[in-house]
């Protein structure tokens, strides 16, 4: 995981904001499912980011501040680990696929 580093001087850290969308479930497999990642700008600062998870009736939603190093190190830290898990669980789904003799895309 990169480690941010201070920088001497003050100045504004200007980014873009960023949004996406994405749906979950297969084209023909249900509706309701997605995805959706934020990073929102405020006067040109880093104000905070938003990531929610839907799936029809029910939804996760993961927030925090990118204001100091420390809350975007912790934020790239909650993504890396939201990776790191998913990929594990897919892995394992994988596995036990190929075990049946099932495909998997």
């Amino acid at each position: 995981m990169p480690t941010p580093v201070k920088s001497k001087r003050k100045s504004t850290i200007k980014i873009k904001p960023f949004r996406n969308i994405d749906l979950l479930n297969m084209l023909g497999k249900g509706s309701g499912a997605y995805i959706s990642c934020s990073i929102d700008e405020k006067i040109g600062k880093w104000n905070g980011y938003n990531i929610i998870i839907s799936d029809c009736g029910s939804k996760t939603e993961l927030h925090g501040s990118l204001q100091t190093i420390e809350n975007r190190t912790n934020a790239y830290y909650k993504i890396d680990t939201l990776i790191k898990s998913l990929t594990e669980m897919k892995d394992h789904l994988s596995i036990e696929f190929k075990n049946k003799g099932l495909k998997v895309k």
